[in-house]
């Protein structure tokens, strides 16, 4: 492992203090948790008991926002998300729980709904119930960080994914599920256990992780899992699991994810898997603040590299102050400055949920919570200034099963030769991708035995038709686990 060195330059001092606002003028005792998403210079909010919908630019609203949208007439959801298209600024889908009666029939359940903006969240369609939950004491098993609603961007078109979980729909008990708003949902946990799964997170970048615990013959046991199902990351013995603990995992193309839990101690711990999943090292605990649970974020890296990331954790102080952290490796964190105003009286559960997203750049952090400082519960917004990293970053350490030569001539025109080497058998991938991170040329896709390898790129397509000038990447793979990535130049 080679040595980590870190240099956190600030921006000026000035714009590192953070500007909040208040979005909400409800003049009521209690509002709901808010959730935010971002699309360009453009917040998008939510927050469920009143269900209200705002829209303000990423420097926060000049004034309370007396008039804003209501997505929804419902009995009152008290808890939703809100996600925004990458690929189309003005579609807009809000989720939520909410109480349905019918009094024709008597029946009344919960409902998983889903209701979608194609103007940019200037007017809402009728909402779609996702899933029917049975009726009864449950909700409050559901609340505070389910459902979520992800967009997951693809070459021309995204992806709706929201994630829910029901104790019962008359079909099945204790349910985790992902889908969208048609089609059959993925069931995400193992269905042959009958366990109530907590400590939820969804992670939608460059690849879906769903994370999640559950207890398990008086062991807490902690899950990740995609369309291929879950797999046991952590056993963590014989302690327990709250609903306001939660996961959170990190999915990379070079096959190495981090997974971060709670467990009852209230103390953030790191399991890191470098080959998919089949195997984790215990990283240890990462945090032991009482109110930070895993209200982590990360800056994500740019496709098709994915060679480097940092990360962001949000705290209540001991003195009730919101402040936030930065760190390259989960494990050394650096102190990012105070969020709130000092006179915030920051209130609502804050062992449950405080949203925060990165902007678009990654030069800002946006975070929204209840405050009380008006005497009435209202939506509190800060846009905050991130600091720059800079100097000798840790790249992602590839385990030592081959090596992968900078390609020659670089820049060329137009042939080049790409060399390889193999420490071990496997199923090798070599690929060409454009900046965009769309597939250029497969040319190797084949078993290959131990030992040296060249290959030649001659500039063309899958077609066979010269591709234009400028920056490529190429991409070796073996066993969908193990990844190196380098770039070249093509000059015509």
């Amino acid at each position: 492992m080679k040595p980590l060195f870190i240099v956190f330059l600030f921006l000026m001092y000035g714009f590192l203090l953070s500007q909040d606002v208040q979005v909400s003028n409800t003049d009521i005792y209690s509002v709901d948790l808010p959730h935010l998403a971002l699309s360009g210079s453009t917040v998008h909010m939510v927050y469920g008991t009143n269900f209200r919908y705002y829209t303000f630019d990423i420097n926060g609203p000049a004034a309370p926002i007396d008039n804003p949208i209501t997505p929804a007439t419902n009995y009152g959801p008290n808890t939703t998300d809100v996600a925004v298209d990458p690929l189309d600024s003005n579609h807009v889908a809000v989720v939520y729980y909410d109480y349905h009666y019918d009094s024709g029939t008597g029946t009344q359940f919960y409902g998983c709904y889903v209701t979608e903006s194609m103007d940019g969240g200037q007017s809402f369609d009728t909402p779609t119930i996702v899933d029917t939950i049975v009726y009864g004491n449950t909700l409050s098993n559901m609340a505070y960080n389910l459902p979520q609603v992800k967009f997951e961007p693809g070459d021309e078109s995204s992806t709706m994914r929201i994630l829910w979980r029901v104790d019962s729909n008359g079909r099945v008990t204790n349910a985790l599920y992902m889908g969208g708003r048609y089609g059959e949902p993925i069931r995400m946990d193992d269905p042959e256990k009958d366990a109530l799964e907590l400590a939820i997170g969804f992670t939608v970048e460059n690849m879906i992780a769903v994370s999640f615990g559950i207890m398990e013959n008086g062991h807490a046991k902690f899950y990740l899992a995609d369309a291929n199902g879950p797999i046991l990351v952590k056993d963590d013995g014989q302690t327990f699991i709250n609903t306001d603990h939660f996961t959170k995992a990190f999915k990379n193309y070079d096959g190495r994810i981090e997974y971060i839990f709670s467990d009852f101690a209230h103390t953030a711990k790191l399991m890191e898997s470098y080959d998919w999943g089949d195997n984790w090292t215990d990283k240890g605990i990462i945090d032991t603040h009482p109110y930070t649970y895993v209200a982590f974020t990360r800056i994500k890296p740019s496709a098709p590299l994915y060679l480097e990331s940092y990360y962001v954790k949000l705290v209540k102080n001991d003195q009730d102050n919101l402040v936030f952290y930065v760190s390259e490796d989960l494990i050394n964190w650096k102190d990012g400055g105070e969020i709130n105003a000092q006179n915030a009286q920051i209130s609502g559960m804050m062992s449950y949920y405080i949203d925060l997203k990165l902007d678009d750049v990654n030069k800002f952090l946006l975070t929204a919570w209840i405050d009380s400082r008006t005497g009435n519960e209202e939506i509190f917004y800060a846009k905050t200034a991130l600091p720059s990293l800079v100097g000798i970053h840790q790249q992602n350490q590839t385990p030592f099963v081959f090596h992968l030569s900078q390609n020659y001539p670089n820049p060329f025109n137009p042939v080049t030769q790409i060399q390889y080497e193999l420490k071990k058998a496997g199923t090798v991938s070599l690929k060409i991708y454009d900046p965009l991170g769309r597939l250029v040329k497969t040319i190797v896709n084949t078993f290959q035995s131990p030992g040296l390898y060249a290959v030649r790129w001659d500039g063309k397509n899958t077609n066979g038709a010269p591709v234009p000038s400028g920056i490529y990447f190429y991409k070796l793979q073996i066993d969908r686990k193990f990844v190196k990535t380098r770039k070249m130049m093509l000059i015509q």
